[in-house]
């Protein structure tokens, strides 16, 4: 992303990356990433011992929404050493609302959340004269 003004603009109204980066109140860690030729951004964090079931994703007026429900261990088993968390979390990003959810996927241990930008929130305005 450049200098010029109109990238100094995008990065105010978006408010995406500088503001994202600031860490969450959350114990799980987590990556944000742009694809520069594309504009997609992505949110990726470590959901490893987490299952589809026991995860809630919803965006929502420009906000990122990830629940997390951590099962404990059977009663049968006792934890001898507790070194992963099965706790239960919840977490937010601010996304601009010019984002679109693009696409949410569950693979090795990873939750990833993908945005696209919504053309469709981009309007050219019509200049009235008097």
């Amino acid at each position: 992303m450049g200098n010029d003004i109109f990238d100094v603009m995008e990065r105010v109204m978006l408010g995406h990356l500088d503001h994202l980066t600031r860490p969450v109140k959350a114990f799980l860690p987590y990556d944000i990433v742009r694809d520069e030729k594309s504009g997609k951004i992505a949110v990726s964090m470590a959901v490893a011992g987490y299952t589809k079931e026991n995860l809630a994703v919803t965006y929502r007026d420009g906000l990122l929404e990830v629940n997390g429900k951590g099962l404990p261990y059977g009663e049968d088993l006792k934890v001898v050493y507790q070194g992963l968390s099965k706790k239960n979390f919840h977490v937010q990003f601010p996304i601009s609302p010019m984002y679109t959810v693009d696409d949410v996927e569950l693979k090795d241990g990873m939750l990833t959340v993908s945005f696209k930008r919504n053309q469709e929130a981009i309007q050219t305005l019509d200049i009235k004269t008097s």
